[in-house]
């Protein structure tokens, strides 16, 4: 029955009607060959078209990271949609493997979440697994819509988690570092912090979290012996440093050492540590997001 439909799911796929418009999404297309073929007024056909609007309409808030799945069966029609936040800086990355009887495909579209409701990308897999990533250029909510096709049988392994967009900007260390984050009181309370702390011993290598031109080699009263960083994502600043190492102009890569671990400024009185901060066209931004991923724990023996 199967490979009958899927004759004429082929059949009917003619030409856009319209070269000039934006390609349709695989899902769409999927959409017009069931109409084309009549299939659309069918229960099962009807249902798989109206299951976008149904899962876009109350998506399933998903906590990251996270392996929600899909389970298929040749009498319903499978279609899940899970409203996803992101932060500004940070890389969501969705893995699709589907484990369908007949090599069926699935169906992945990503919603903006907002009143636009528009469709950020579509794709489809049958086989292989399917990787989907997208930059998050402020904070913004997006739906993952997925669906197999009709009479499809068998399991969709779905995984999202965040990447970061930046490296990590100290050498041996990672997010457990960070001890003093975005926003906190200074002063008394009469500035807030604007970055991030990550503690590591005086010397330890503070790294370039991308490619750039080192704008600023200085020292101030507040950062202590400073670097800036010129990159696409905007202006990295690293402060309280022991050494600089890099000079104003050099062109660096991700990973070149710019300087050393230290507490200079106004961090004499607190142990060494780096103060990490990105500032983009509209001033300082959260950097955390751009460099701590929400990712899966890493497994330990035994599990």
């Amino acid at each position: 029955m199967r490979a009958f439909l899927l004759l004429l799911l082929v059949g009917g796929c003619g030409p856009d009607p319209n070269p000039l418009a934006p390609a349709p999404a695989p899902s769409e297309r999927y959409a017009r060959a069931l109409a084309e073929a009549g299939l659309d007024s069918t229960r099962l056909g009807r249902a798989w078209v109206e299951a976008e609007v149904a899962v876009l309409d109350e998506p399933v808030a998903l906590d990251l990271p996270a392996s929600p799945g899909l389970t298929a069966d040749a009498g319903a029609v499978a279609a899940a949609g899970w409203r996803i936040d992101l932060r500004r800086g940070e890389v969501l990355a969705v893995e699709v493997a589907p484990a369908l009887a007949d090599s069926a495909r699935v169906f992945v579209d990503l919603f903006a979440a907002d009143s636009s409701g528009a469709r950020l990308g579509g794709w489809e897999v049958a086989v292989d697994t399917l990787r989907v990533e997208r930059f998050a250029e402020r904070d913004e909510a997006v739906v993952l819509v997925v669906r197999a096709e009709l009479l499809a049988e068998g399991a969709v392994a779905v995984a999202v988690q965040t990447d970061p967009s930046l490296a990590f900007p100290v050498a041996g260390v990672d997010q457990d570092a960070i001890r003093s984050r975005w926003g906190a009181a200074r002063d008394g309370g009469a500035r807030s912090h604007e970055g991030i702390d990550i503690f590591a011993d005086r010397g330890t290598p503070v790294v370039a979290s991308a490619a750039g031109r080192v704008s600023r080699v200085q020292e101030t009263p507040i950062g202590g012996r400073v670097v800036w960083l010129q990159t696409d994502l905007g202006s990295l600043y690293y402060a309280h440093l022991d050494r600089q190492l890099v000079e104003p102009g050099a062109r660096v890569a991700v990973g070149d050492t710019l300087g050393d671990v230290g507490n200079t400024g106004n961090a004499a009185a607190t142990p060494p540590h780096l103060h990490f901060g990105i500032y983009g066209r509209g001033g300082a931004v959260d950097p955390e997001p751009f460099v701590v991923g929400r990712r899966p724990a890493p497994r330990t023996r035994g599990e």
